[in-house]
């Protein structure tokens, strides 16, 4: 079954030398396959009777109404065991781009299924999460949303040193710097397990 996902996908040359290069693949295979983004909408089913035409119409209509969002600083976080670059404070127009997203598409999106709850592990989740889960598909939105550019999976703890050492050279030009988003992307997860893939593209209308 499709999948559709709204990211932010950032195009730098770092993350695709990042997740290019040998040694680095096996501790970023589900990294990879999701590609360099931040989740904004994660990865959802259609609702019946809606379109992937719908989606993109939508999407563009929402994004050329939108002002350009700065992400402060860049900082290179280990969350929870993976790496990935996170902004140094908070930014409220960050805040309010993603939970308006999250908000305005989920009619877009088809219930969770039994196994879909299932795989996100609700035992480990507190209360607002599981009610984030049940209501937009997701437990980390809205209030508990963290925008991060994932770099790694999840390692063990004696990995994270040399991993860390080797993230802040190689993305040593984006790291303390300021990241401006311009675009919202819609990519597509043909089938469970393949890599996610851009099928368009909608800049914000203070780039146009």
């Amino acid at each position: 079954m499709t999948r559709y996902a709204i990211y932010v996908v950032p195009d730098r040359p770092e993350a695709a030398t990042w997740f290019g290069r040998p040694e680095v693949r096996p501790i970023s295979v589900d990294a990879r396959r999701y590609g360099f983004h931040a989740t904004v909408k994660a990865p959802f089913r259609l609702a019946s009777g809606r379109t992937a035409t719908d989606l993109d119409a939508r999407l563009a209509a929402f994004a050329a109404q939108q002002e350009p969002v700065t992400v402060p600083a860049l900082r290179l976080a280990c969350l929870d065991g993976f790496f990935a670059l996170i902004p140094s404070h908070p930014q409220p127009a960050l805040q309010t781009l993603a939970a308006d997203v999250v908000v305005e598409f989920d009619d877009l999106r088809a219930p969770l299924t039994e196994a879909e709850i299932a795989r996100r592990r609700p035992e480990r989740l507190d209360d607002r999460e599981r009610h984030l889960l049940h209501t937009y598909g997701y437990p980390y939105v809205l209030d508990r949303f963290l925008f991060h550019l994932t770099l790694t999976d999840r390692l063990p703890v004696d990995r994270w040193a040399p991993v860390e050492q080797d993230l802040r050279s190689h993305f040593d030009a984006m790291i303390g710097h300021d990241l401006v988003i311009g675009s919202l992307a819609l990519c597509i997860e043909p089938a469970p397990g393949q890599p996610f893939e851009i099928s368009s593209t909608h800049a914000f209308k203070g780039t146009l």
